[in-house]
């Protein structure tokens, strides 16, 4: 490496290919320092010569000149001349004075300015078409960050808890659902975020709650079942995506066929049928249960069914019973 004046060069062979590494300024008084370095190189012996100018920050006429000249030398052996890596400030000489239809230029080096400003356009559009997705879905979906803490409400969420997301942001999640009630108490290994004090991001949990409040009428819905996954960028937790699902008419249909099995059943309970042989006196008409015992026949029924007995007397049995009481009636006749 020597130092010419204001211009530093630096060499080095890549393959059968020269590069000379500029940094300074490529101005009329450091090319007499900078010809021995050109000079030196032979155009039979290698195939091409790369100028990179990436410290180059400044250049004048002599400077262009001596460019077209070594351009002219080396592609006159049949030779490539590139220049790599120039800085805005030389780019501008070069597009005023149309060098690029001249020169092979290499790739313009990246402005971090302006590489930052287009990754956060592009991050901003990935964002925006990940929501628009989101947004999209039938399924509600709410984004939480690693504290809990709404960041995002799609519009079936919306529908389902009945809010407006602007006014969900940054509340916690507890707080958003405070209107939500488990349909049943979860066993002692099932989650229940909404009593823990801390809401553990790297476990999964799922769970059916009842929305407090809302009616079969209203205009959310009754029923929602909640699937908790979380999301973790290298192993750590960074947050939580909530996706709600309205299971309003699955948990009516079981309610529905919960009260009539219950029914069934309570009709069940009172049926209770006499069948097969049963054994009963061909004279005083008592019937044997069970354990051998001879029984009224009112008593044996009233025991195995859900019958109830009053007493009276037919008019054979009162023509026996009360003679008196028929030859009065015949009298009155």
């Amino acid at each position: 490496m020597s130092d010419v004046d204001s211009l530093i060069v630096q060499k080095h062979i890549e393959t059968k290919t020269v590069v000379l590494k500029l940094s300074g300024r490529l101005v009329s008084h450091a090319l007499p320092g900078l010809a021995p370095h050109f000079d030196e190189l032979d155009p039979e012996a290698i195939d091409g010569l790369s100028l990179d100018l990436e410290g180059v920050t400044r250049i004048d006429s002599r400077g262009v000149g001596a460019l077209v000249g070594w351009h002219r030398h080396f592609t006159a052996n049949g030779r490539v001349l590139r220049i790599l890596n120039v800085q805005p400030p030389v780019m501008k000489v070069f597009r005023v004075l149309n060098l690029q239809s001249l020169f092979d230029l290499g790739p313009e080096p990246e402005n971090p300015l302006a590489a930052k400003r287009a990754h956060q356009l592009a991050l901003r559009q990935s964002h925006e078409y990940v929501r628009q997705i989101l947004t999209a879905l039938g399924e509600g979906i709410v984004c939480l960050d690693d504290s809990g803490l709404v960041v995002f409400v799609n519009a079936s969420a919306e529908r389902l808890l009945g809010v407006v997301e602007a006014e969900t942001i940054e509340l916690h999640f507890k707080e958003l659902f405070r209107r939500l009630d488990p349909v049943r108490e979860p066993n002692e290994d099932e989650k229940n975020p909404f009593s823990a004090d801390e809401l553990d991001l790297r476990e999964p949990w799922r769970g059916e709650y009842h929305v407090r409040g809302a009616t079969s009428n209203s205009a959310i819905c009754t029923f929602i079942m909640i699937t908790a996954t979380p999301i973790l960028v290298a192993t750590k937790p960074a947050g939580t995506v909530l996706g709600l699902v309205d299971i309003t008419s699955r948990k009516q249909a079981e309610i529905a066929r919960e009260l009539a099995l219950a029914e069934l059943r309570e009709a069940a309970e009172h049926i209770n049928t006499l069948h097969g042989l049963i054994p009963i006196c061909a004279s005083c008409k008592k019937v044997r249960d069970d354990r051998g015992y001879w029984n009224q026949i009112e008593t044996y029924l009233a025991v195995h069914s859900e019958a109830e007995f009053s007493h009276g007397i037919c008019p054979d049995c009162r023509v026996i019973l009360y003679p008196e009481l028929e030859e009065l009636q015949q009298e009155e006749a």
